[in-house]
């Protein structure tokens, strides 16, 4: 996610007169780490990619974390809130860094890996040595603007007891861009990591209660494979994101709350939990809250009468829905999902797949679940001349260097104020002062943000800005 984006044209810079070098670009990009976890037995590795700048080769990353407020084994409380922790670290054009959060593997004292006994110029990344932790993570490089400077990262998770790794990349969502006459653009929904600004199916929504059983798990829930309880342990790490101010980055706490659950549908519209491995459907769902940051072990998921029925395993979809019962908590309707298979044995010698031997080995896979692609955005788009087919549309910014997935065009602000929507520009103090989803204005129509209202209806002219004067702005 790109953002802070500003130019400043030439006669504007000379009639300040300030010189429009140095000064007429900024730009930051942020990355998202839904799980990160560090124990006595498990750490994460982490690789962050900076493409930098060359005109600022002394630049820095910022670096923030949300992990439980529990200590200890009370980490994976699934409903206890997170605690904001951040710091600044040095960074520069084309660095990368790799360092262990807990520094098991450090050289240095600081975590960093592969840079020499003193783990290179860095300051210290090991925030959470000697501590057992669940947590997601922002990092962004938002202390340094710079034109086109990308961030990219992935976590390597080790489980060293065993010898167990697993990982995955880190999530860069696209940018809603603004256009302020005569040549501001910026990016409107900073740490934004919801649905709306997905690029490959990474965050599960709810799905509206006005569709069907059926259409609901077509559209919106993951199916799953589940392998026998007694050898392999599927575990889901879940989430939630936010889809509102102030997103992934709350100043303190973190107490996003969503609830997870498993479902199928064999047309009976009974509560359905799973299909077993001779095609029968069992009906006993259990909703799972999770706070901030959790897991939950797929028998957890199904009421505990239940379970020995589906002892082999079988299929299912995993979903999420909001889940409003946990006190002092902020319910939301989305959340990223990544299923884990790993063998149940410690020591891993004892593990066996099917009643046969693994060969002394541990084993264990991750998949980022996804699904389709900003399925909270409303699809008011329609096709010309082709049967009125609804359109999920996807615009290309104006200028080369930005987004080419933003989920709408660039944003006259000046058009959406004149009908009374503020618009996120600013970081304004309080939800109300954003569009969140399924927010209504006078214009609007409910389940869609004023935005895909004003966007959509040629009724409300002048909220999309013209692409050849951004792009002119931003090429100045």
């Amino acid at each position: 996610m790109k953002f802070k984006v500003n130019k400043i044209a030439a006669a504007v810079a000379v009639g300040l007169g300030t010189s429009v070098f140095g000064m007429n670009v900024a730009q930051a990009d942020a990355i998202f780490f839904p799980y990160l976890i560090a124990s006595p037995t498990v750490t994460t590795i982490l690789s962050v990619i900076d493409e930098g700048n060359p005109a600022t080769p002394a630049a820095k990353m910022h670096y923030r974390y949300y992990h439980k407020k529990d200590a200890g084994s009370a980490a994976a409380n699934r409903v206890s809130g997170c605690k904001e922790a951040d710091y600044p670290n040095w960074s520069s054009p084309n660095d990368v860094v790799t360092f262990d959060i807990s520094n098991h593997f450090g050289a240095g004292a600081n975590g960093v890996l592969f840079e020499g006994a003193n783990g290179g110029p860095y300051g210290d990344f090991a925030i959470f040595r000697n501590s057992t932790i669940r947590a997601n993570a922002v990092f962004d490089n938002d202390l340094d603007f710079s034109f086109g400077r990308n961030v990219t990262g992935e976590a390597f998770i080790v489980e060293f007891d065993n010898g167990s790794v697993w990982g995955y990349g880190a999530y860069n969502a696209a940018e809603i861009l603004t256009f302020t006459p005569p040549s501001t653009v910026r990016a409107a929904n900073e740490y934004d990591f919801s649905d709306r600004v997905e690029v490959n199916g990474e965050v599960l929504v709810a799905p509206p209660s006005n569709i069907t059983q059926a259409a609901a798990i077509e559209r919106y829930r993951v199916p799953i494979a589940v392998m026998p309880f007694a050898e392999v342990t599927t575990r889901l790490f879940v989430t939630p994101v936010s889809p509102n101010y102030p997103f992934q980055t709350p100043i303190e706490n973190n107490v996003y709350a969503v609830g997870v659950r498993l479902e199928v549908n064999d047309n009976s519209n009974l509560q359905q939990v799973m299909f077993d491995r001779n095609e029968q459907p069992v009906s006993g769902r259990n909703t799972v809250p999770i706070v901030c940051v959790g897991a939950v072990d797929i028998p957890d998921l199904i009421n505990e009468a239940i379970r020995s029925r589906l002892a082999s395993g079988g299929w299912t979809n995993v979903g999420i829905t909001p889940f409003t019962t946990v006190a002092g908590t902020i319910p939301v309707d989305q959340a990223t999902v990544i299923k884990m298979e790993y063998n149940s044995v410690a020591g891993g010698g004892n593990a066996t797949l099917d009643g046969k031997s693994t060969g002394g080995g541990s084993y264990n896979s991750s998949i980022w679940l996804r699904k389709g692609i900003r399925e909270s955005v409303a699809r008011n788009f329609a096709l010309a001349g082709a049967g009125g087919y609804p359109v999920l549309p996807v615009f290309q910014m104006p200028d080369a260097a930005q987004d080419v997935n933003a989920p709408y065009p660039v944003i006259n602000t000046a058009g959406v104020e004149a009908y009374n929507a503020k618009f996120p520009g600013a970081k304004l103090p309080t939800a109300d002062d954003y569009l969140p989803v399924g927010r209504n204005v006078a214009q609007g129509i409910a389940g869609n943000t004023a935005l895909d209202y004003m966007v959509a209806n040629v009724a409300v002219p002048g909220v999309i800005a013209d692409f050849r004067t951004v792009e002119s702005a931003l090429q100045q």
